[in-house]
C-alpha cells in the first residue's frame, strides 16, 4: 500500500523484501559496515507473528529514508503485551530538510 506525499514521492510500510535497500541506506548514510542479518535479527517479528513496523519513502524505485520499530513482547499476569520501540530513523542526505 502507497501514500503518494508529492510527485514521485510516496510513503509505504516497511516488509521484508525492503531489508535490502534498508540496510544499504543504513550503511551509506551512516558510513558503517553492519551486515543485512543484524537488520533481520533487530525488525523481523517473525517469533511474535507481527509484521515488520516501520514506514518508509521512496522517491521512484529508490528508498530515500525510513523510520523503522522494534518490536518487545513481554507477558505479565498472564497476558501478553508488545511494546514498540524507535529504532533507526534516518533520510539520504540529498533528502534532508525537505519535509520528508
Amino acid at each position: 500500500k502507497k501514500v503518494v506525499i508529492k510527485e514521485n514521492i510516496f510513503l509505504k510500510e516497511f516488509e521484508k523484501k525492503d531489508l535490502d535497500q534498508f540496510f544499504r541506506l543504513f550503511n551509506k548514510v551512516k558510513t558503517k559496515n553492519k551486515k543485512l542479518e543484524f537488520f533481520k535479527d533487530k525488525y523481523d517479528n517473525y517469533l511474535f507473528d507481527q509484521p515488520l513496523l516501520g514506514t518508509l519513502i521512496y522517491d521512484k524505485d529508490k528508498l530515500v529514508s525510513f523510520c523503522a520499530a522494534t518490536i518487545y513482547r513481554f507477558f505479565q499476569d498472564g497476558s501478553a503485551y508488545y511494546l514498540g520501540q524507535l529504532g533507526d530513523l534516518l533520510a539520504h542526505p540529498d533528502y534532508q530538510g525537505k519535509g520528508l
